[in-house]
């Protein structure tokens, strides 16, 4: 994840990154948080999984120090 964010802030100057994480998958959505991921909203069974819908957590980051950080 450091090598991919750090390809997206300093090489392709990405102000914004997003991604989706499922609610059954809590560490990856932990691990994201920790590196500046936010949650900015929930697709309510947007996902099949198992045989069974699941929700997606759609989560965003701004580039540090960028025109967009908040």
């Amino acid at each position: 994840m450091t090598k991919i964010l750090d390809l997206a802030d300093n090489w392709l100057m990405l102000e914004r990154v997003e991604l989706g994480v499922l609610t059954t998958n809590p560490r990856a959505q932990a691990l994201y948080e920790r590196f500046g991921f936010v949650v900015e909203g929930r697709k309510a069974g947007s996902i099949k999984s198992v045989g069974q819908y699941v929700d997606e957590v759609m989560m965003a980051r701004f580039r540090p120090n960028g025109l967009l950080s908040h």
